[in-house]
Order: C-alpha cells, then structure tokens, then sequence
C-alpha cells in the first residue's frame, strides 16, 4: 500500500487565521533546525540520563565488582536523585544506593499502572516487580499470573523485556525451570560488544540482570556491561535510548 503523495494544489489557510508572530518564529525554528543539520545529513541529538537505567545499571556493577570509577559516577549520579519529587524515581535512586526504602516511597502500583493501557498492565507489573527485586526496594512477592510473560502479538523488543522479566523473577524465586533454552537463546541473541540491541538501553541492562546470575555467561556479562558504559553521559548517568538521530533526522526530512 503505497501513501497518498501530497499536492502542491492542497488548499492553504488564509494568513489572517493566524497571529502576526507565527511568521517570524517559524522561521527561526526552520534556521535553528538547518543549523542542526549535519554535513551528512543527520539530525543528531543524544538522549539524556535517567534514574532508572542508572540505578540498574549501578546494581549490575554492585554485583560484579567491575569498573569502580564507572560506579562512583553513576552513584554521584543516583545521588543528585534520592530527593527527587519523582516518586518512582526517589525509590530507585535510594534503593540503588543501598538506602531501605520507608513504607511511603514504595510506590503506588496500581495508580502507576493506570498510566499505561490496560492491556500492558500485566507485562507493566511483572517489570515493576523485577526492577525493585533487582534493587532491593521489596522483599520476594508471589510470582505474577503466566499472562504477564504472554508474547502473543508482541513486538520483537517487547517479546525480549517479558523474556528477561520472566529469567530475573525465576531465578529471584527458585523457579529456574520457567525459563527454558529457547528463552536464553533470544536473550543471548541481543549480547554483541559494543552494540546496544536496537539502542535500547533499558532492554540491554534487563537481559544482563537476567543473564548475569547464569553459570558460564561471565564473560558476556562483562562485554555487555563495558558496552553500556559508553553510553555513560557527562552527568555520570545513562539514558533510556542511545540517541534518537534517527528519529530526529526523518521527521526533520518530512515536506511539509
């Protein structure tokens, strides 16, 4: 199915429906978008820090003993963060620094859940509940409903992070025989050094935490680790996503 190509012949609001000023600020949008242009061609804008990687990012490092200096940024980091008017990202920053959460930061899951579409709520509470098993914010709750691992209609993104959700509550509940070889073999197929799979940077850190616990996947764990501090920015924390460039430079690309 191809698109409708756009005409020229479209018709065009008449200049008096809009204010005076739209004019010259659009064309300091439009000066300020060219001067983003690369000589390649792309738009490029890397994404900033967030708590949550970070903090995940700074278990897996607690649990390895690797690249202390990396650590202490990250922790500096984390640090900046244990007051946070976020809620959710007050716990995680505390929990990761090895501060016992009080009863008051645990957050409110089911009004965090309301945030997303009910069909995801599920998928959403079993990641929930492996990030704080992961940090130590909770103690070890029953296992969530097998509907929370369904890969039915997923994403290939998405069929990865319920794999790796469902290896971290397994081994963190003594159920190693819910994750079988095909399950590994899908993480292990996103571990290549120095390349985030599809630049996801929260998707990396979960298979490394389900990963790491594994007899024989030191080695992997260490490569994917070192892989995700390059992505460490001039705050000390890591982001969600490695950069949207490509995002950016298509909707950049678009006619108008």
């Amino acid at each position: 199915m191809r698109p409708v190509p756009i005409s020229a012949r479209l018709p065009c609001w008449p200049r008096t429906a809009f204010p005076t000023t739209l004019a010259p600020a659009t064309a300091r949008l439009r000066a300020h978008l060219l001067a983003r242009v690369e000589p390649d061609g792309t738009v490029r804008d890397p994404c900033r820090s967030r708590v949550l990687e970070s903090a995940l990012l700074l278990a897996l490092l607690d649990r390895t003993r690797l690249e202390p200096s990396a650590r202490l940024r990250l922790a500096h980091y984390l640090g900046a963060h244990r007051d946070s008017p976020r809620p959710l990202d007050r716990l995680l920053a505390r929990a990761a620094l090895h501060e016992r959460p009080a009863e008051a930061d645990l957050p409110d899951v089911d009004q965090f859940l309301a945030q997303a579409p009910d069909f995801t709520a599920p998928r959403r509470r079993a990641l929930l509940h492996a990030i704080l098993l992961l940090l130590g914010a909770i103690p070890t709750a029953e296992l969530p409903p097998p509907e929370a691992f369904s890969q039915r209609g997923l994403h290939s993104w998405a069929r990865v992070q319920v794999t790796a959700v469902k290896a971290v509550l397994a081994h963190a509940h003594g159920r190693p025989n819910l994750i079988d070889d095909q399950d590994l073999d899908l993480l292990r197929s996103t571990q290549h050094p120095g390349e985030v799979w599809e630049g996801n940077l929260l998707i990396h850190l979960c298979v490394l935490h389900a990963l790491a616990p594994l007899p024989d996947h030191d080695q992997l764990t260490v490569e994917g680790i070192r892989t995700a501090l390059r992505h460490q920015r001039a705050d000390s924390g890591v982001p969600f996503i490695c950069d949207e460039d490509t995002w950016l430079t298509a909707n950049a690309a678009s006619p108008r």
